[in-house]
């Protein structure tokens, strides 16, 4: 199964949703202007997967079966954190619970809510947020970014075994030793609201030797007490100081800050990809192992 199929079978689970339910196949091909058999076989896995509930009903003296929305809240998605703690997770409505995760996002838990729920629900409620303005300006660039890196990262990995074998997950070696100035430059990057150009030009030194990765400068900026998910904004939109000293490299040129900053742009948008991807080839090939 591809990829696209995926995507429409998600499509048709939210039409699904919208709908409050469908009154038989042949009527959601209409809704869908697709054909009956393609619909079907969508509606078949969707509810051998528990995200559709078929219910026998009769209409006008005709039996029909009826595809209703399952019943999310019999199974919740495993979160790294509960944003619900006054009820129990198991109460807890799938919107209200992707709002929550978009609210607090996390890269993890975006990730989580697209696998389980799909990436046009998810999309659906991000979009309800922003019109009704609930999410800060940060928090929009931050969710904003993260789905389309979650849904580039996706289309990625086919559904093959062999697909979903290749793809890198971002490890951090234990046994390496992080050195004085990379140290330094994570502390000075990571635990600020306002950046220093020389210190991001640094750290970008530092990464482009190989001698390091994102992943690690992520994992490290846990260590000190900060926040993955902030770090990655941090990089890619954090403010320079007013006070930004105006620093001359070598060959006496001054430090392009738009340059810079293009550059972490291209590196978190690929570490968030590459993790997507990793944890839906991981979904896809767990059965099979």
């Amino acid at each position: 199964m591809s990829f696209n199929a995926t995507t429409k079978r998600d499509e048709v689970e939210a039409v699904i949703r919208r709908q409050g339910g469908v009154a038989g196949v042949y009527a959601l091909a209409k809704l869908l202007d697709r054909p009956y058999k393609r619909v079907r076989e969508h509606v078949q896995a969707l509810a051998a997967a528990g995200r559709v509930e078929l219910v026998e009903s009769r209409q006008g003296g005709r039996r029909v079966t009826v595809i209703r929305p399952g019943s999310l809240r019999r199974r919740p998605p495993e979160l790294s954190y509960s944003r619900h703690w006054s009820s129990p997770v198991t109460g807890v409505d799938d919107t209200v619970l992707i709002a929550g995760v978009i609210a607090e996002p996390t890269l993890e838990d975006l990730i989580t809510c697209c696998l389980h729920y799909g990436m046009p629900r998810v999309r659906e409620v991000f979009q309800s947020m922003l019109s009704n303005n609930e999410i800060s300006p940060l928090t929009q660039r931050m969710v904003g970014r993260m789905l389309a890196n979650v849904e580039i990262g996706f289309s990625r990995v086919g559904w093959g075994a062999a697909q979903c074998t290749r793809v890198p997950v971002p490890k951090f070696p234990e046994d390496r030793k992080l050195d004085e100035a990379f140290l330094a430059a994570c502390k000075a990057q990571l635990n600020n609201e306002c950046l220093v150009s020389r210190d991001l030009y640094d750290l970008k030194v530092l990464l482009e030797t190989g001698r390091y990765t994102l992943a690690e400068l992520f994992r490290l900026a846990v260590e000190l007490g900060g926040n993955a998910d902030l770090a990655r904004e941090c990089l890619v939109s954090g403010r320079l100081r007013t006070d930004d000293p105006a620093v001359n490299l070598i060959d006496g040129s001054a430090i392009n800050v738009e340059s810079l900053r293009n550059w972490f742009v291209e590196q978190v948008n690929e570490y968030e990809r590459a993790v997507a991807a990793a944890r839906r080839a991981a979904l896809l090939s767990g059965p099979q192992q």
